[in-house]
């Protein structure tokens, strides 16, 4: 979480800069300093600003209210926005330049490519919902912006992170949840499905696989064990972005590990295709290997390989990752593969407070992490800062790669547990 603290710490002192000095603003600790007539001050603290109505307005050429203020957010993400009209169409684009008011112009040299709303989970929502009403008591704030490295829409990516007027709705917050009433009737649901589980799951599953054409019978799910490969991917995304092109965000994702589990006379046999460095003629590689267990291990197979996941990420990032290399893309057939989140099943079978993997082991498997590595982003940072020690040679070592480093073999170990569990939820179902 360090490394996530360093990279946010910088991406907020850069946006901060950008607006302090191209709109020639003082900092004040004082919210109350703060007036209608003086939009020169900007109010900071932690990962957010107050800022002047009017400067918003010339940055994003938008139409706020010149009497008040906004609570500007920045959040060292990639946010997720619908756009201002239910008809699917693209954001708007105004295209038009600023206001000739005498003020500093938009330094970016573009003009914001779209507007929306943001959409955020629940705890950045109670955040800001919580930060926006002690501001109200005190300062006329009218509206919500959120600022991030990079907006995702259903029809393009922006990745200027200043090129997107973002809005956020706080009359959308709900009340917050009971969570320990909730937790207590989670565990009287559980006693009460048990006895109807697998039913209830055989028929999601079913419902899953007929979805591509396979018929789900006695036979499949006799077979389908034993055909199965239980897929876990880490990859590295755009958190690292040393803002050399900023306000344009680079994209520097990149698979580095693909854990694979299969079950071979009753027992799970792990097999891991990892990087030993983040470059792409390494991704290559694990994405050559991937390919070659596939075909190698089921090519004499009657069924179409059944590939579980958790989540729609995993099949995304190998896809994604192979869409880089023309002849790794003709060498996968997608045809002979069933993929199967079972996270979506899991989702229709049985109501959870949350369904991270983490917490469905540990709840329903009563199976702990036994690694430092404990999710998807400490394996991310853990192994970029690796790269970079490599790099920099700052252990005074030669001739290592990744894969030599203790911290690397224990996301492998994480990657592992990861594959062994969704063997064993699936188990769980199906035999509980």
């Amino acid at each position: 979480m360090e490394f996530i603290q360093q990279r946010s710490l910088l991406f907020k002192k850069i946006v901060l800069n950008h607006f302090i000095i191209n709109y020639q603003l003082s900092i004040t600790k004082f919210v109350n300093n703060l007036n209608i007539h003086n939009k020169n001050l900007i109010y900071v603290k932690g990962n957010y600003a107050i800022i002047h109505n009017k400067i918003v307005n010339l940055q994003y050429n938008v139409k706020l209210d010149e009497t008040k203020y906004s609570l500007m957010m920045i959040l060292y993400k990639n946010i997720k926005y619908k756009e201002p009209n239910s008809t699917g169409d693209q954001p708007n684009s105004t295209g038009d330049q600023p206001n000739s008011t005498g003020d500093q112009p938009n330094s970016t040299g573009d003009q914001p490519n779209s507007t929306g709303e943001a959409i955020l989970n629940s705890d950045i929502r109670k955040n800001i919902y919580k930060i926006f009403h002690n501001l109200d008591q005190k300062l006329n704030v009218s509206d919500v912006m959120i600022i991030g490295r990079k907006y995702k829409t259903n029809n393009k990516i922006i990745s200027n992170s200043l090129g997107c007027y973002c809005t956020f709705d706080v009359l959308k917050i709900k009340e917050k949840v009971n969570i320990s009433k909730r937790n207590k009737n989670v565990q009287t649901e559980v006693s009460l499905v048990k006895t109807n589980l697998r039913r209830t799951f055989l028929l999601n599953l079913k419902a899953y696989i007929n979805q591509h054409g396979t018929e789900f019978n006695t036979i499949y799910i006799n077979n389908m064990i034993h055909n199965s490969v239980f897929l876990d991917v880490e990859y590295t995304n755009d958190i690292y972005d040393d803002f050399s092109t900023f306000p344009i965000s680079k994209d520097n994702s990149m698979l580095f590990i693909i854990g694979l589990l299969r079950i071979v006379k009753n027992e799970c046999c792990y097999t891991d295709f990892t990087s030993k460095r983040l470059t792409y003629q390494e991704e290559y590689r694990i994405l050559d290997n991937f390919l070659d267990y596939i075909s190698n291990n089921y090519k004499n197979n009657k069924f179409r390989v059944t590939v579980f996941h958790w989540s729609h990420a995993d099949k995304y990032i190998i896809e994604k990752s192979l869409a880089r290399y023309p002849d790794l893309q003709k060498k996968y057939d997608p045809t002979q593969i069933i993929y199967v989140d079972l996270l979506i099943i899991l989702k229709q079978t049985i109501d959870l407070p949350s369904y991270s993997l983490k917490y469905v082991a540990k709840e329903l498997l009563n199976l702990r992490y036994d690694t430092d590595c404990q999710n998807g982003l400490d394996a991310m940072c853990s192994i970029i800062q690796n790269d970079i020690m490599l790099t920099n040679n700052e252990m005074n070592i030669h001739n290592q790669d990744l894969l030599s480093l203790q911290s690397s073999k224990d996301i492998v170990k994480y990657n592992k547990i990861d594959t062994t569990l969704l063997y064993d939820v699936l188990i769980y179902f199906i035999k509980n």
